[in-house]
């Protein structure tokens, strides 16, 4: 452990990158030792502090992913720089390990073409949609908005639009590859592209209050995916793919037009089969 620490170091911390900001709000939560021990001993946290641990949990992640460095590596040098020792040390090289893998998703934006952001952006403006905030009191969206900024863009990891007014869903948000959970409940859409369909770390999918009657057969293709909720839409039909989604723990179909566990559901012998793969797991009325 800690062989990374033997990297050249660059020592400015007045950087604005995403990185650093959720690694400098990770230490500070990770002041509080109540928070720390249950992510260090994989236990459950009490209600007053199970939103900072999943909080704590998010960017844990987000920077082992961005820099390379195992979890638990993330989590000692938070928690050793949150408790002043070795402050300095393991914060110039966490910090230049965060810049320099940013550095290079910078230079990949500029050299690729990246016409398909300026789309979303538009998109994004034409909507009204609000404005990005990297933190929330959210926990299973720790971001919220939409980022106008193509590096965030890039970066996103929570889409969450809510409530929003959308009516139809660009197939440019499925380049959003590091998407870990996505929120459109209670807007207007009646079609969920394909391309939305092929986010590899995908873990939520809330829908709830829409107008979709159905989803696409790629919809199998996310293999990570363990909550779809898509409360009160109104769905006739469930492609057999869905039974690809092997790690889905909660399907949740309540509030249909049609009862779709009624002799007069509108369901195809697909989709009845979709139900009966899910019997234990799925929310129906």
């Amino acid at each position: 452990m800690f062989n990374f620490l033997r990297r050249n170091k660059d020592t400015n911390k007045n950087n604005n990158s995403i990185g650093v900001q959720k690694y400098y709000r990770l230490k500070q939560i990770l002041k509080n030792e109540d928070v720390l021990t249950p992510i260090l001993t994989q236990t459950p946290a009490s209600l007053s502090i199970v939103s900072d641990v999943i909080e704590a949990n998010n960017l844990i992640n987000h920077i082992s992913t961005l820099t390379g460095l195992s979890e638990m590596d993330v989590i000692s040098c938070g928690a050793s720089a949150a408790s002043e020792q070795h402050k300095e040390h393991y914060d110039e090289t966490v910090i230049a390990m965060i810049k320099e893998k940013e550095a290079l998703e910078h230079k990949e934006i500029i050299s690729e073409d990246n016409g398909w952001l300026d789309t979303l952006i538009e998109w994004a403006n034409n909507n009204n949609l609000a404005e990005f905030q990297n933190y929330s009191t959210i926990p299973a969206y720790p971001q919220t908005g939409f980022p106008r900024e193509k590096s965030q863009l890039l970066s996103l990891e929570s889409l969450y639009i809510p409530k929003s007014g959308i009516s139809y869903l660009p197939p440019e948000l499925g380049k959003l590859r590091k998407l870990r959970g996505i929120c459109l409940d209670g807007n207007n859409i009646d079609k969920y592209p394909e391309e939305m369909c092929h986010y590899k770390n995908l873990t939520r999918l809330d829908i709830d209050e829409n107008n979709l009657e159905t989803l696409p057969p790629e919809i199998g293709n996310l293999i990570s995916l363990q909550v779809l909720s898509l409360e009160s839409n109104k769905i006739n039909d469930l492609p057999i793919e869905m039974t690809k989604l092997r790690n889905l723990k909660k399907l949740d179909l309540r509030r249909q037009p049609i009862q779709l566990s009624s002799i007069n559901s509108p369901l195809s012998s697909d989709g009845f089969k979709v139900l009966n793969h899910f019997h234990y797991d799925v929310l129906k009325e």
